[in-house]
Parts: C-alpha cells; structure tokens; sequence
C-alpha cells in the first residue's frame, strides 16, 4: 500500500498549493525573518526566479522553494573551494546563472533562510493535523485490509494518519521508550516474515534528533508535537565531501530526493518498499500523483516484471472517468502504471464506482488490468469495507 498527499486531503489536512501559502505566511511572521529584511528579501528573489523560470508558475510548491534555497547555498559555495570533488557536489546546471542574484546575500543570510523555512515547514505541517476528523473512516478501511491481507505500508506523507490506524506493524525503529534508533534488520525481517510493516518514505514528523544520542541520527518519538519540537534543535548540517554541506532533517523535500534517499534510514525503507515489490500479491496506490521517479521506477519495474499482481489505484478526477484521469498524468506517470487504452476501459460488475483500464501486451510486455477509483479516498474508504476490492 502506497499513499500520498491525496489520502490525507479529504479528512482535513491542506494541499501542497496551501501548505506552500501557509508555510510563506508562518516564515515572513517570523520574528527573526522580520528583524533581518536580508532574509525576507532572499525568500522573495527565489520566488522571482521559480515563477520566472517555470512554464506554470502557479505550480510553485514549498518543495521547489526548500530546494531552490539549497540550490542557492550549492552556488554560493561552490567557486570558493578549489579542493571540491565534483563528481559529489550537486549538479545544478544552468542554475549557475542565477549566481549573480545572490551575490548582495552571506552564506549565513543562506543557512538561516534554509533552516528557518524548513522549521515553519515542519511546524505548520504538526499545527495542520489538529484540522484532521472522521478518521473512522480511514480507521474501517485499514482494519477491513489487516483482516483479510499483510500489509506492507509505505507513505510519502510526513503525517501519522495511516500509522495511527494500523493496530499492529514495524517500523524498524527498536520497540520500547522514546527515543527509539532504527534497527535495517528489525524491518527487512518483518517483511520475510510475513508481518505488517510501515514505512516513512520521505520522512515523518515523529522523527526528530535527541541531543541525548547521536545528535545526527535520526530517532522516532512517540508523537508528531514531540518529533518536531526534536527537529527544532537539530543540529546544523556536516559536510559529506568538500564543496557539500547535507542539511540535517527527519524529512526528504525538495526536488533531489533520489540523491538524498541514501541516508538512514531512508535508504533502508526504500530497500523494503522494493521488496515488498518483489513479493506482494496486490499493490494499492492511493492519493498518489506520480512525481517523485525514484518510487516510480519501483511500481513500473513490478508492472513489468510481475503482470499477476493485481493493481488498484485511488485518486480524485472530477469527470470520473478514466481517460480524464490518464491523460493528465504526467509522461513518466504514464510510463510507470504502462495502461493500455483507457478508451476501453469498462465499469466492473458488482463493484459501483470501479473502473477497469486494460493493461498492455505489445513490444514484449505484458500487464495486468489497473482497478481505478476516482471519488476520492475517503470514498474509497467507505467502499472498501462494504464490497472489499474487485479482482
């Protein structure tokens, strides 16, 4: 089971596009951003340049800001270390000409705008979950799925809404009193082992970094208001190689995740999401919009490779209707579900509100049919307990 923004959006919690507008107001509120204009300026001149250089700017997300502002820390550093190795230093490529833009702002200026954006990111994340209700529902959904299946659970999300409604799984972080270090081992056996499991693909708000411990290892705390308020203190960044600085987070944001996935333990749950692949019978993708290649690269090699596992995608189309819904997929989303002609896709009987999308078999590749669901993930929810999942 594989979730994203759109399976927390109907209980609640924000969008990208308002999470991006509240994080904005929460860091120009800042006292600090109010009493160095430096930094509110260098915010601004980022947006200048990400809505000057996207086709659509309205597109803008607190992803592409957060990774812009690395991006520019990346260029100010740079021509300053002729000892860099460069075959370890970000490529930013024609970003390079942004360079003259941030010439009037210091490295600090850069760090502080850096750290103080990714604090309002994680806190207007934990304020927003108080917006969260009717979760039984999701909870009925969850508990219909541990009755009758092993879940392998894997979020793209940094909320708790789909942990909390798991009776019984591992994480990989060690059993027992907060703050808890994480255990590879403890997780890649669960999932041999037949056990339901979650994973944090790009980070959780519960994780934080104790000052008690190893204050760059990453621990998981017993809620989110705890995570956060031990990511508050987290330590500045260390360098991974001359010409580098790796910022130290419990989340994976920005544009970069397939280069900054290789950090514990975001490496290891993306070794159980690809085993997971290798194994499951069914593969659930709810609220997911296919933009992030490092995960899409594992659902396309499954589609591949094991045409009999059953696929279900949940999703939100207004029309309802499934070539509405493929054909605003980007390319790369395209490519990783690889459906057939959505033209001939057929309501499935004894399922109201399934479609079913012939899979492909052309050029020596063959896939199952995709199950698609397009009221939204709550409705999903609702459904699923009452008529369980077509086959």
């Amino acid at each position: 089971m594989l979730t994203g923004a759109g399976s927390s959006i109907p209980f609640g919690y924000p969008s990208t596009q308002n999470f991006t507008d509240l994080i904005e107001a929460n860091f120009k509120a800042d006292p600090v951003v109010s009493s160095m204009p430096q930094l509110s300026n260098l915010f601004d001149q980022v947006i200048s340049d990400l809505k000057g250089y996207f086709i659509n700017p309205g597109i803008v997300t607190f992803e592409n800001i957060y990774q812009a502002i690395q991006d520019v820390m990346v260029l100010k550093n740079m021509p300053n270390d002729p000892k860099a190795y460069d075959e370890f230093r970000p490529h930013v490529g024609a970003s390079h000409e942004l360079k003259a833009h941030y010439t009037n702002f210091t490295i600090i200026d850069g760090h502080m705008a850096q750290n103080l954006y990714l604090t309002h990111l994680l806190q207007t994340f934990l304020d927003q979950l108080s917006n969260v209700s009717n979760i039984d529902k999701m909870e009925a959904a969850i508990r219909y799925l541990e009755k009758n299946s092993v879940i392998n659970s894997f979020t793209l999300n940094y909320d708790n809404l789909i942990q909390n409604c798991l009776i019984s799984h591992m994480t990989g972080f060690t059993p027992g009193k907060e703050p808890r270090s994480f255990d590879q081992s403890l997780l890649l056996s669960a999932i041999s082992g037949k056990r339901n499991t979650h994973c944090h693909l790009h980070g959780s708000l519960k994780w934080g970094f104790p000052m008690s411990k190893n204050p760059f290892e990453i621990h998981e705390y017993d809620s989110p208001y705890e995570g956060v308020n031990a990511s508050k203190s987290r330590p500045s960044g260390r360098p991974a190689q001359r010409g580098e600085t790796l910022p130290v987070s419990p989340v994976i944001t920005g544009m970069d995740k397939t280069e900054l996935v290789f950090r514990k333990p975001f490496y290891s749950n993306f070794l159980a999401l690809f085993r997971s692949l290798e194994i499951s019978t069914e593969l659930l993708i709810a609220g997911y919009g296919f933009s992030d290649r490092h995960v899409n690269m594992g659902i396309e090699q499954c589609r591949i490779s094991r045409p009999d596992v059953r696929t279900y995608i949940v999703d939100y189309d207004t029309h309802d209707e499934p070539s509405s819904y493929i054909h605003r997929l980007s390319p790369d989303a395209w490519k990783s579900i690889l459906p057939g002609d959505p033209l001939k896709s057929q309501a499935v009987t004894g399922f109201d509100g399934w479609w079913e999308i012939p899979g492909i078999d052309q050029n020596g590749i063959s896939t199952s049919p995709i199950f698609l669901w397009l009221k939204g993930f709550d409705s999903f929810c609702m459904q699923l307990y009452k008529s369980g999942l077509p086959t």
